[in-house]
């Protein structure tokens, strides 16, 4: 059985979590992308995976077609070189913590693999911060983050999009004790194509590999570093331009179909905050320093948003911009990435990521990294 049109399935996990006969489980593809599997002899034809399917159905969104957009980097030093860009993230989550909250986000696991997973306190939360390059396992969260909100703590709930719009046809309601926030998706990288990458950059090194950091500031501010952490040798760091899978990635070579043609790569956005890297502000209403050390966007993009942003702002130096400053480095906010025509020799083939940088990441320029984040 077939839920979706393979090429519009985002591997959200909705009708895992919503099937009553627990007949639908997510797995990997050959290509390395979660997909929904049926279990024809369990399934009793109730329908509600297609039913409750996004890709299916419209979810409604009465964001602002023009939201808000804050340029906005963390006071405190440590929580900045602990993130991506400017920790607006942090700053989100410790106004959650200190009302008793939760925040529901993405971390590795030992295997490397990505999903979602609570975290109560700001320990918990460190490796959630960063970006994964990579789609989610969304696994149980769903069920998880409704048991929450009934019973009334506060969630504060991050992802891509389509993770986002998923959560609200799960729920059916929205719940005044949740807060979304849809991560600036520009596509989700393949988990085979990762896996070989590992395997590789392990052989090559010598060890076993522990922990990927693919935005890590601690060698570098100014630029996009790769951290290696590895079960005996010292850390290795890489530019992303010469490493395999993030120079790849930022060519938009190993994307889910769906993300080619993504239907909340959009303006109104998904979620009440939309959060990404703010390359694109004008260097003029900040220092070089304070650019250097990283600056988020953050596009309040309905009431409860702006609300809410001015109970966090007193920990963040935040300056409001136009919004064509965001989209100007930063286009998946209104539409999905171009597919290029060697997407498809990559995945019709076993290609390793070694060589799939050499073959087709020969033209990468620096240019190209500022709209990654």
């Amino acid at each position: 059985m077939i839920i979706c049109d393979l090429d519009k399935c985002t591997g959200c996990g909705v009708c895992y979590s919503v099937c009553p006969v627990k007949c639908i489980s997510m797995e990997y593809d050959q290509q390395g992308f979660l997909f929904p599997k049926v279990d024809d002899d369990k399934c009793i034809k109730c329908n509600r995976c297609r039913e409750k399917c996004p890709s299916l159905n419209i979810v409604e969104n009465i964001n602002f077609s023009n939201p808000t957009t804050v340029g906005c980097w963390h006071k405190n030093e440590e929580i900045l070189k602990q993130s991506s860009s400017g920790g607006a993230f942090t700053a989100l989550s410790e106004y959650i913590f200190k009302n008793n909250g939760v925040v529901i986000g993405c971390v590795m696991d030992d295997n490397l693999t990505p999903y979602h997973t609570v975290a109560t306190n700001l320990d918990e939360l460190k490796p959630m911060r960063g970006s994964k390059y990579l789609q989610s396992e969304i696994r149980d969260i769903y069920i998880k983050t409704k048991e929450l909100l009934d019973e009334q703590v506060m969630v504060l709930f991050t992802g891509c999009p389509c993770q986002i719009a998923g959560l609200y046809v799960y729920l059916n309601e929205r719940y005044s004790n949740l807060i979304t926030v849809d991560l600036i998706c520009h596509g989700v990288g393949s988990k085979a194509f990762f896996d070989r990458y590992i395997e590789e950059m392990g052989s090559k090194y010598g060890d076993d590999i522990r922990g990927v950091s693919f935005r890590n500031k601690i060698k570098n501010k100014k630029n996009y570093i790769t951290k290696i952490s590895f079960k005996n040798r010292p850390n290795v760091y890489l530019p992303a331009i010469s490493d395999p899978y993030m120079s790849c990635y930022i060519q938009r070579l190993i994307y889910r179909e769906s993300c080619y043609n993504c239907m909340y790569a959009s303006i109104p956005r998904t979620g009440d905050f939309s959060i990404g890297d703010f390359v694109g502000i004008d260097r003029k209403v900040l220092s070089k320093e304070d650019f250097q050390r990283g600056v988020s966007v953050l596009l309040l993009n309905n009431k409860n948003a702006n609300k809410l942003f001015e109970k966090i702002n007193m920990n963040l130096n935040w300056v409001e911009r136009p919004l064509d400053e965001a989209t100007s480095t930063n286009a998946n906010i209104y539409k999905s990435s171009v597919r290029p025509e060697s997407r498809t020799e990559i995945f019709s083939t076993d290609i390793s990521p070694f060589e799939a940088r050499k073959k087709y990441c020969k033209n990468l320029f620096k240019g190209r990294i500022v709209n990654f984040i």
